[in-house]
């Protein structure tokens, strides 16, 4: 994404792609509805067991050489925080979709949009509740056509505005995985054959994984000799979110309508939004990204559906940092904008 495209379309993500609701997983159920359906209800359930621990969903629904494997990649992944720590922040702060739900081997992709890393499942669906038969990590770039390997995850390279950036990037990562999984089939290799490069794969998303990990302990966790830029930005964005769960969506519109540089949209938006008000009351600081020398955004999310991305932006030239800007996203409605505008069914499609 490059030069006067990608600054329309971050324009019109911004503008156009208000969040309305939404689902995690971007694919819509197809062909044989009842067979997709387990796969996809399977696949929520893991993912909601897995925000407190993945080991009880991984003994549900996990064959015994799938969790070996992915059991035998936590010491590398999360060689900062306890293994149950990093799923937890994995799958909260990731979206996922299927494909291929009407063959034998249905693939999940969990995509954690930070760090620009997938969990790739392919699950059997032969009993009478589906299996998680085989996983593979990945670094978003390998399913990239074309693409650099780097340490920043793909939103960061963008140079665009943060929260546009980061669901056109993320929006983009559930359509390659779709059309890469239905075109693979069954029985093809999730990622690199060679085990070499896929040991080196999962190195570089362990690493991407621990960026982002300091990240949120940067956001959440005072330390000493941090810089005072840190500090007052992240007293203020706590002060806005203490606002938003105290007086809900209504107090999140009166914040929007307050703040200069909202386009009108989001106001509407926000104003009009049909989420249950436990939404406001869940979301929680996951990055802050630089805007300038003045000016930083603070990116918000809500554990319990990934889907959601909340961005305030301060401007920091003043005593104090003032909130200029609220935007609120829905990754899934940034796919259907981008890849199924016609599609009325809040989904994704092939």
């Amino acid at each position: 994404m490059a030069g006067n495209r990608t600054g329309v379309r971050c324009a019109a993500a911004v503008a156009a792609l208000l969040v309305a609701g939404g689902s995690g997983a971007a694919q819509a159920v197809a062909g044989d509805r009842e067979a997709a359906t387990r796969v996809l209800r399977a696949a929520a359930e893991l993912r909601a067991q897995a925000l407190d621990d993945l080991g009880p969903a991984l003994e549900r629904f996990a064959t015994p050489e799938a969790r070996a494997a992915l059991r035998g990649w936590e010491g590398e992944l999360w060689s900062t925080v306890p293994p149950r720590t990093g799923w937890s922040f994995f799958f909260g702060t990731s979206v996922w979709t299927a494909a291929g739900l009407e063959s034998a081997a249905p693939r999940v992709g969990f995509y954690h949009p930070w760090s620009d890393v997938w969990l790739l499942t392919e699950w059997s669906v032969r009993g009478e509740e589906p299996r998680l038969a085989r996983a593979e990590i990945l670094m978003g770039d390998w399913l990239r056509e074309g693409a650099t390997f780097e340490l920043a995850p793909a939103w960061l390279r963008a140079g665009e505005l943060a929260p546009a950036a980061l669901a056109l990037a993320t929006a983009g990562a559930l359509r390659t995985f779709e059309l890469e999984s239905e075109a693979a089939g069954a029985g093809v290799p999730l990622g690199p054959r060679e085990p070499e490069v896929a040991a080196g794969n999962r190195s570089g998303a362990a690493l991407r994984l621990a960026s982002a990990l300091r990240g949120v302990r940067e956001l959440a966790l005072p330390r000493p000799g941090e810089p005072a830029r840190l500090t007052v930005l992240r007293a203020a964005a706590a002060a806005t979110l203490a606002e938003v769960r105290a007086g809900g969506l209504s107090r999140l519109a009166q914040l929007a309508e307050a703040a200069p540089e909202t386009l009108p949209a989001t106001r509407r938006a926000i104003a009009e939004l049909p989420a249950p008000p436990a939404v406001a009351r869940r979301l929680v600081p996951v990055h802050s990204v630089a805007a300038g020398a003045a000016r930083s955004f603070v990116l918000a999310g809500d554990p319990a559906d990934g889907d959601l991305l909340l961005s305030l932006l301060y401007d920091e030239s003043g005593a104090a940092p003032r909130l200029v800007r609220v935007d609120l996203l829905t990754y899934s409605a940034t796919y259907r904008t981008l890849f199924a505008p016609d599609r009325p069914d809040g989904a994704g499609g092939r």
